[in-house]
């Protein structure tokens, strides 16, 4: 005969991180601080970007930069209003 036991489980841990991150998401296409450049560019819908924006642990200029938010942009629609799909990740640059 089949023998099945079960033995009692611990309650699952759950932990929480919540971080406030900012990002200038202007692009800057040539010069020392270049961060994006355009891939595709089309008229209407279709125009790709590229880019990758600093991310800092505050608002303002002198804040530490912590990360860079990479990805791809691209202009999905344009009426009635101009609408951009994003695919977007983080990299963090702190070694911790």
């Amino acid at each position: 005969m089949a023998y099945c036991a079960f033995a009692p489980s611990a309650p699952p841990q759950y932990s929480e991180l919540k971080m406030t991150l900012y990002t200038n998401k202007e692009v800057y296409r040539s010069g020392p601080d270049q961060n994006g450049v355009t891939i595709t560019e089309r008229s209407n819908m279709g125009t790709t970007w590229v880019f990758s924006w600093p991310v800092a642990d505050g608002p303002t200029p002198d804040a530490n930069i912590v990360g860079q938010l990479q990805g791809t942009s691209v202009q999905v629609a344009n009426t009635p209003v101009v609408v951009y799909h994003y695919s977007l990740g983080l990299v963090f640059e702190d070694k911790r």
